[in-house]
């Protein structure tokens, strides 16, 4: 188990309502999408998936190292490609 302040191995933390393991605060997810602002005004209705490569990556979801109120699954964000961080 994590100590606070710091992420935990996966499958450690008890499940949602959903039954699902690890979705908000421990990392966030590093999404298939590649980062345009300007992406969803022209993108298709369902399923919109970005596959046009840009300097950044979409993450979602907030980590352990996001305050509480950002620890969401819809909370959108990007990152440079090869960033890494705590």
């Amino acid at each position: 188990m994590a100590l606070a302040g710091d992420a935990a191995p996966v499958g450690s933390l008890r499940p949602n309502a959903f039954g699902l393991h690890d979705r908000i605060g421990n990392a966030i997810e590093y999404c298939l999408d590649w980062h345009d602002p300007d992406y969803y005004q022209r993108s298709p209705a369902n399923n919109p998936v970005n596959l046009t490569p840009a300097e950044k990556r979409v993450t979602r979801g907030g980590s352990w190292l996001h305050p509480s109120f950002r620890q969401r699954a819809a909370l959108r964000g990007s990152v440079p490609m090869g960033h890494r961080s705590a």
